[in-house]
């Protein structure tokens, strides 16, 4: 009789290890498949409506683009911003002393140093394990040896996402009432026509001047100013570059020059010796 019971429950272990606990296995992993895929499902629809709510946004964002475009055209275009100048001085009343124009150059905006930021991480990390784990175990003595370095390589910065977007100097000089000349500040700074930013200006004091052409008469406590800014212009390669035009030359036929003073034929000037 025990020795029945015994058989019986050799017979139970082994279908349990044999047939049953494959089938769990199976089961178990199925499961834990069905919730990945899931959540990769629900992870997909999210994405889904997120690109369907910015597709209704899509005719918005090239009327900012074509509007971004206008403030920044592809090529410096000096006689335009020339000419808003000299509009907007001569609508305050004030003269064009001075116009100039520095070289452009691109601008490369500053890398992000994310090996600061992970460094800085990794400390708060460190320290929050330190701390947790002081009263559970003492820290270990520090060894002489040579510490190995990590196999992790040195974060990069991350290179500058834009790029073709050039500054040019400015320097405008004028003279005038300080009213006129604050005024025109503010008119440049807040038009829409061409973006442009002041940088610094200096200004000082006149003792008085006459008169000269196109310039008004200056009286004591009036301002000369210096303003230094800059414009901006987006490269585009198909728009900042001349356009090349294909020119064919045309063949030569052979033909002699023909005399002017030659007589014409048929006359009698040309049947004379």
């Amino acid at each position: 009789m025990l020795g029945a019971l015994l058989v019986s429950i050799l017979v139970g272990a082994g279908a349990y290890f044999l047939l049953i606990s494959p089938e769990l296995e199976k089961t178990s992993t199925a499961t834990s498949e069905l919730e990945s895929a899931r959540d990769f499902n629900n992870l997909l629809d999210t994405q889904i409506l997120a690109a369907q709510t910015a597709a209704k946004n899509v005719d918005d964002w090239y009327a900012e683009i074509a509007a971004i475009r206008l403030d920044l055209p592809p090529t410096p275009e000096q006689a335009a911003f020339e000419r808003l100048v000299n509009d907007s001085l001569r609508k305050v009343g004030l003269p064009t002393v001075a116009l100039t124009f520095g070289a452009p150059t691109e601008i490369v905006p500053p890398a992000s140093d994310i090996s600061v930021v992970e460094d800085t991480a990794t400390a708060e990390s460190t320290s929050t394990d330190a701390s947790t784990n002081a009263d559970a175990s003492p820290p270990a003595e520090p060894t002489a040896g040579p510490v190995a370095p990590a196999d992790t390589p040195a974060p990069v910065a991350d290179a500058p996402q834009v790029t073709g977007l050039l500054q040019t100097p400015v320097t405008i000089t004028t003279e005038g009432k300080p009213e006129p000349i604050l005024r025109f500040l503010l008119d440049m700074q807040t038009q829409n026509v061409r973006f442009f930013t002041v940088t610094n200006f200096d200004i000082s004091r006149s003792v008085g001047a006459d008169a000269q052409a196109a310039r008004p008469a200056l009286e004591d406590g009036d301002w000369v100013i210096n303003i230094t800014g800059l414009v901006f212009n987006l490269f585009d390669p198909e728009l900042s570059l001349p356009i090349k035009e294909t020119a064919t030359t045309p063949p030569y036929t052979g033909e002699p020059v023909r005399n002017a003073f030659a007589p014409i034929p048929g006359t009698s000037a040309a049947g004379a010796p």
